[in-house]
């Protein structure tokens, strides 16, 4: 029985997806972020009372990617749609008309389907991922549609750019089912040794926030995989170099 404990806060999880969508359409934008920032609370901590619990039901991890299939894969590609459907419509608030040309924005949520049945088949053992997980690539996607809104540092025309929406989606969608290992922010300990770079990229996140506001959300993104793609290669040459 209190192997439900995590599961209903899984389901918490995918609600708050839910939410977004009809916010979203809404255009409730005001709101979007907090529903948004629900989601990733639930959605770290349904693992994290399951380890105190003990409890590790199969249910239990399809409900898990069912409920990050809405609210990191269908969500994402929402807003990226209508992101899309608002800037090839020439309309500063986002269009309820059906656009065809705005479809392309529902890569990421086709990749994350693809992106999530390979994590449940993957039999790998390692503390990070291979390829940029689905929270990641959502937070990427709220960043921009937030920074549209916001117009911060006068940066709407550049998120409202055509042809930037379209390379990040492309760009966005690669790097969900990529087989580039990414790093993961499970702690062992609390020891500074081997947290180092989940560490210092915490605090350079904790400072962008603060500094730079929603303007930080996709930027960081973006540095977490330059981080991960940098950390692989450079640590397969050094180890080519020591053969």
């Amino acid at each position: 029985m209190k192997s439900w404990i995590p599961n209903t806060i899984t389901l918490l999880n995918l609600l708050c997806g839910c939410i977004v969508v009809v916010l979203v359409f809404s255009h409730a934008y005001h709101w979007v972020f907090m529903a948004m920032l629900f989601a990733f609370i639930f959605d770290w901590s349904d693992g994290v009372v399951a380890r105190l619990l003990q409890t590790n039901s199969e249910i239990g991890k399809e409900l898990d990617s069912l409920a990050d299939m809405i609210s990191f894969g269908f969500v994402p590609g929402v807003m990226m749609y209508m992101l899309l459907a608002n800037t090839l419509g020439d309309n500063l608030y986002l269009s309820t008309q059906f656009n065809w040309f705005a479809l392309p924005g529902f890569l990421i949520t086709l990749f994350s389907a693809i992106r999530l049945a390979k994590f449940n088949l993957d039999k790998r053992k390692t503390e990070g991922f291979f390829g940029l997980a689905t929270p990641g690539s959502a937070c990427f996607v709220l960043g921009l549609y937030l920074i549209y809104y916001y117009n911060p540092m006068d940066l709407r025309p550049v998120i409202g750019n055509m042809w930037f929406l379209y390379v990040s989606t492309l760009i966005i969608s690669v790097m969900l089912i990529s087989e580039i290992p990414m790093f993961s922010f499970k702690y062992k300990h609390t020891r500074w040794s081997g947290n180092e770079i989940r560490l210092l990229f915490v605090i350079t996140c904790i400072v962008s926030l603060i500094v730079l506001k929603v303007v930080a959300i996709p930027l960081l993104v973006m540095l977490y995989i330059l981080i991960s793609v940098s950390t692989h290669y450079f640590g397969r040459a050094a180890q080519n170099e020591s053969k």
